[in-house]
């Protein structure tokens, strides 16, 4: 039951995605905003975690995987056990105290507040 209810879920969320992909670049290619070399899009339906996904692909990918390592790095099991080097505990540190929980959309908002560098040193860690 639990893996029906995960890929319904996650099949909600690709929809979710594909709508506001299109509804953003409708809007982009429709209005004078296709003269702009940056665009700031507001959809007012659009969750925070889909509007990352729409936004920052690679930064949210990110935070997705840090997600995954975080639950990984803290189950009791011997077959993926292994000591946690700084970088990661830092940034499950930071991500605790920052934020109310380590999964994606928590985790990418602490990641857009990041700099180049950190970002760079996450990405070598976990991805």
């Amino acid at each position: 039951m639990l893996a029906e209810d995960l890929k319904a879920l996650n099949d909600s969320r690709k929809e979710m995605t594909e709508r506001g992909i299109k509804e953003a670049a409708e809007m982009i290619e429709t209005t004078s905003l296709k003269e702009d070399k940056v665009f700031v899009i507001y959809l007012p339906d659009c969750h925070e975690s889909i509007a990352g996904i729409i936004a920052e692909p690679q930064l949210w990918s990110l935070a997705c995987d840090i997600a995954v390592e975080n639950v990984i790095d803290s189950l009791n099991r011997t077959s993926v056990k292994r000591p946690l080097t700084y970088v990661r505990q830092n940034a499950y540190q930071q991500i605790t105290a920052e934020e109310t929980v380590v999964a994606a959309a928590p985790v990418y908002r602490w990641l857009t507040r990041q700099t180049p560098g950190v970002l760079r040193q996450l990405e070598r860690e976990f991805v």
